[in-house]
């Protein structure tokens, strides 16, 4: 607990305010004159209270000492079990900028266009559930080099003829690349962290505790080292831009500019030369859909809103029938429509409504597995070593 110097009482970081207030006595402070002056060895590490879910086995993190009534992660209403430890300070922090009011009107803008999702997730009751978590990032310096080519051709009008030349550009690259972005945790899906992002950086100041208070924080448990291959695709794609416009600036004479043979994430070779950690604000909704979990983020620096929106089968029914039924009258009253004509229609549009149904089906499964989930394979391979090569069953 941060204590007022005034009256003794917990301050908490106001994002409305962006300073340390005090609900006591209205006291106001700036989030950084509340960490002690500590020597600098003294001044790298940080005591939080951690909180421990009996369910998952996620662990969220606060500098007050009351435990909450539900797991972040998995939602389980239980009181969680708490102690203290003492954990390296972050470097970076982005504090919140988005209040829980606004992160509830973004949530409910988003959702009246969501007319498939169960009625549940619209409940005044089930939105006042976010909560304000700092989320770890790894922040990587990378130098990248390698070289390239790619294909311009210039033609031109001979008489009656067109004559074209084709030209072999060759392109080296020598980049540095500060703050690329990494999902530090394990436990917050890599594709929602992705789909939440980008963070405000020009908020992105010094860490001090001060920012934490009145919120819970994540902390990293996945090293940067396993993200390399994103990190290759990320950079990849940034010099790809800045090539290609480069391309066009110098050779704007040319007709048509190829793509390269390969990706660039797979011909440049890439140095992650260092490493930062920061906590980024999200406010973050779990709940328990099935046996599986869904979650909702909006980020707390922009506002933006992503959420694993699970599909209502019979709105999805509902929906298509409404959406089907006023087409067939419609063609029935202007048309004579045939007994072969009506079969074709009715299975073109029962092909259609399947199609759709099993896109959102795959994405959802992809979802429930962690397909694509970095982070989580990385905490299981770990967890799989810790347990002697026994594995270990994770829902």
């Amino acid at each position: 607990m941060i204590q007022c110097a005034g009256c003794g009482s917990n301050l908490v970081y106001d994002i409305a305010r962006k300073k340390m207030y005090c609900k006591a006595c209205g006291n106001e402070y700036e989030p950084e004159s509340v960490d002690k002056d500590e020597d600098s060895e003294e001044r790298k590490l940080m005591e939080l209270t951690v909180f421990i879910c009996p369910q998952c086995g996620g662990e969220i993190y606060s500098t007050d000492e009351s435990a909450t009534g539900f797991c972040s992660y998995c939602g389980a209403a239980t009181m969680l079990s708490s102690r203290l430890k003492s954990e390296r300070r972050p470097d970076y922090v982005i504090p919140f900028a988005v209040t829980k009011d606004m992160c509830k009107a973004s949530y409910a803008t988003v959702m009246k266009r969501a007319i498939y999702a169960p009625n549940r997730l619209k409940h005044r009751r089930n939105v006042q559930e976010f909560r304000g978590i700092y989320m770890p990032y790894w922040l990587c310096d990378v130098d990248q080099k390698g070289k390239t080519a790619v294909r311009a051709t210039d033609s031109y009008s001979s008489g009656v003829d067109t004559v074209s030349h084709t030209y072999n550009v060759r392109c080296f690259a020598d980049n540095h690349y500060e703050n690329i972005t990494m999902d530090a945790s394990s436990l917050f899906p890599d594709d929602l962290s992705s789909k939440v992002a980008p963070f405000d950086s020009a908020d992105m100041k010094p860490f001090s505790m001060g920012y934490l208070s009145g919120f819970y924080a994540d902390l990293p448990d996945v090293d940067y080292g396993v993200y390399r291959d994103k990190i290759a695709q990320v950079t990849g794609d940034m010099a790809y831009d800045v090539m290609m416009s480069k391309i066009k600036h110098h050779l704007c004479t040319y007709d048509a500019i190829g793509e390269p043979e390969e990706p660039l994430s797979e011909t440049m070779d890439i140095k992650i030369t260092g490493a930062k950690t920061g906590l980024f604000p999200v406010w973050l909704l779990s709940y328990k859909n099935g046996k599986c979990i869904a979650y909702a983020a909006v980020n707390g620096s922009t506002g933006k809103v992503a959420a694993d929106i699970p599909l209502d089968i019979g709105k999805f029914l509902l929906g298509c029938l409404i959406g089907v039924a006023p087409l067939y009258f419609l063609l029935n009253l202007f048309l004579t429509v045939r007994p072969g004509v009506l079969l074709a229609f009715v299975s073109a549009i029962g092909a259609l409504v399947t199609m759709i149904y099993c896109d959102e089906m795959e994405k959802i499964a992809d979802v429930e597995t962690h397909e694509n989930d970095v982070g989580f394979f990385a905490r299981h391979t770990l967890n799989v070593k810790k347990s002697g090569g026994r594995k270990k069953n994770y829902k």
